[in-house]
């Protein structure tokens, strides 16, 4: 036999069944987080923030606005994360293009047939490439060793990038490089 419940019980016994699950908080980064590490600044759980950002679309967007308020070196800085199927060892073995979160630039990875421990690194800048082009860009590899670094031609950079056991390509910051005139 059906039991007839009103409204406000229906909801009272929610609330219950809802106050008995165990808390599922999702912590943010800081703003001033984001402003520090959109400016290449060392900052603290690094690896997990990066993760963060570009799980979480309110965060990524967040740091966008940022960065486009900033000046020029935060405007143009940006992260690129290997597709979870990529292994670190097979994204050398082939040719492997890497997009970055905004959408700015696209990273290349040619395997060196000759030097199995060395491949060809490629920077492309996607957008705002008149703004970018002569620019000094670094790329470095999350624990910050510098992959490739120099000035962008004709909207790429490219370079060789050796001793592969040593990088670290779960999380990649793109950013302009400071050179010593502005600071």
């Amino acid at each position: 036999m059906p039991v007839k419940i009103t409204l406000k019980q229906a909801l009272q016994i929610w609330k219950q069944e809802i106050e008995k699950r165990p808390a599922t908080t999702v912590f943010h980064p800081h703003k001033e987080w984001i402003e520090k590490f959109s400016r290449g600044e060392d900052v603290p759980d690094k690896e997990k923030w990066i993760q963060h950002l570009a799980n979480c679309h309110k965060c990524r967007g967040k740091w966008y606005t940022l960065t486009k308020k900033n000046n020029f070196l935060s405007q143009y800085t940006d992260i690129a994360l290997p597709k979870v199927a990529f292994s670190q060892k097979n994204l050398f073995d082939t040719i492997t293009q890497i997009d970055s979160s905004s959408g700015l630039y696209n990273l290349t990875l040619r395997n060196n047939l000759e030097q199995p421990d060395s491949c060809l690194i490629t920077l492309n800048v996607l957008l705002d490439k008149q703004e970018l082009e002569n620019q000094q860009l670094i790329v470095r590899d999350k624990n910050r060793k510098v992959l490739l670094s120099g000035q962008v031609i004709q909207g790429e950079l490219s370079g060789w990038l050796h001793q592969l056991d040593d990088v670290d390509i779960s999380a990649i910051t793109i950013m302009p490089e400071i050179s010593e005139d502005d600071e």
